[in-house]
């Protein structure tokens, strides 16, 4: 009776939905049905969802090549916007009734 509607979701998941997601997917159709008895359907009809691709790194920080140095012009401009604080927007002016927009 379930297999039909949840063979239906998962192709229109392109096999992504889970058991949780499935499981919600067939209760906001009006379907009565739980999340172990859907695992338990998908299983039977060898609907398995397909996990998400786990990220990869490709830099190799630790390679033996020369690296150039930070110049001191930049260091010295990050320094000082650090030490001036919040930077403060400059486009209006504040008054006693409130802003005033240019």
């Amino acid at each position: 009776m379930l297999s039909a509607p949840i063979r239906s979701a998962f192709a229109r998941s392109h096999g992504t939905y889970g058991s949780l997601r499935m499981t919600r997917e067939l209760q906001d159709k009006g379907l009565p049905v739980r999340r172990r008895r859907t695992a338990q359907l998908m299983r039977e009809n060898g609907l398995q969802a397909v996990q998400k691709r786990r990220f990869e790194r490709t830099t190799d920080s630790g390679h033996a090549f020369w690296v150039a140095p930070i110049s001191s012009s930049r260091t010295s401009r990050l320094s000082a916007r650090t030490r001036s604080g919040p930077q403060i927007s400059r486009t209006y002016g504040q008054t006693r009734a409130g802003c005033i927009w240019p």
